[in-house]
């Protein structure tokens, strides 16, 4: 007898429009791997993602991703911005210097308010010259890119991609049993690559939310989401793979010091007082919150403080 398969698809709407809970609760494409354990859900970008499991212990979770590898779906929310304007859109909202990214690198981005305070952050993947994704933290950045985007020829809009990270030491074992082919070489870190999985077009990424070694996969609209879902957790067993919730995510990030927006920075706090001043070009041209951010302090809000666990978490 085959395993047992749990499916989670969003009842049909054909001829009516989309419901309020199906626009902001929506499944992760590989949601029903995730079903079989029992887990309990909480909205991110609209999107349902796992907090916990019944049956796999955060303890378990977090040696997993240290000593071996896991899979883990996310609610990442990339936005894409495609046009002769992108870039100068990209460069009027984030601080950072956009121009500097070359095609098929990431860079880490955030967006401040015109006082300087951070709304949200993430991951920028620049595709082609005038083609971004910025896969952002939870929160609304669409309409900020919509709001200083009227007087440029760019558009901005969701493409439907969904983001899965494969992390841990034996991740790079996974990705080059997993493709179709030989694995991108070199890959490094913020390094964008395009490979076949289950002979569909995927694009991946050298990132991560760990600090751990680790890549991560963009499932588009037009492929076999699943046949591609399905051969990653299948070869991935072989390297003694689980897939796992957001709670590998908690200890491990604050161990490497990596910010979670809306804990760690809010519309409170200046990029410098999170401690990322560095990634603020005050003498490119003018971005919105450059005003401000030029006359902030420069200090920074958080300290190194060494912390000796005795127990689990």
């Amino acid at each position: 007898m085959p395993p047992l398969r749990f499916v989670a698809k969003a009842l049909s709407t054909e001829g009516v429009p989309p419901s309020e809970l199906g626009m902001s609760m929506a499944p992760h494409p590989l949601m029903y791997q995730e079903l079989a354990h029992d887990p309990e859900y909480q909205i991110y970008n609209g999107r349902l993602t796992p907090v916990r499991f019944a049956d796999v212990s955060a303890t378990e979770m977090y040696w997993k991703v240290r000593r071996e590898v896991i899979l883990r779906h996310t609610g990442e929310l990339p936005i894409e911005l495609v046009g002769p304007d992108a870039e100068r859109l990209a460069n009027r909202v984030f601080p950072r210097d956009v121009s500097t990214v070359r095609v098929g690198r990431c860079a880490y981005q955030f967006a401040c308010y015109h006082d300087g305070g951070m709304i949200n952050d993430g991951v920028m993947l620049r595709l082609a010259e005038d083609r971004f994704w910025m896969a952002q933290a939870n929160g609304d950045l669409y309409g900020w890119y919509r709001a200083h985007a009227v007087d440029l020829d760019v558009e901005v809009r969701d493409p439907d991609v969904w983001v899965s990270q494969v992390q841990g030491p034996r991740s790079l074992e996974v990705l080059a049993a997993v493709v179709d082919g030989e694995p991108p070489e070199p890959f490094r870190y913020f390094d964008i690559a395009e490979v076949s999985i289950a002979d569909q077009p995927v694009v991946i990424t050298r990132s991560g939310f760990t600090n751990e070694l680790g890549w991560e996969f963009y499932l588009t609209p037009d492929i076999d989401r699943e046949a591609v879902g399905d051969r990653v957790l299948d070869v991935g067993r072989q390297f003694g793979m689980i897939i796992t919730s957001a709670q590998v995510f908690r200890a491990r990030r604050i161990e490497a010091g990596l910010l979670n927006a809306g804990s760690d920075f809010d519309r409170t706090v200046s990029p410098f007082e999170a401690g990322l001043g560095r990634f603020v070009d005050l003498n490119k041209p003018d971005f919105v919150g450059k005003a401000a951010l030029v006359r902030a302090d420069r200090s920074c809000r958080t300290w190194d403080v060494p912390i000796d666990v005795k127990c689990g978490f």
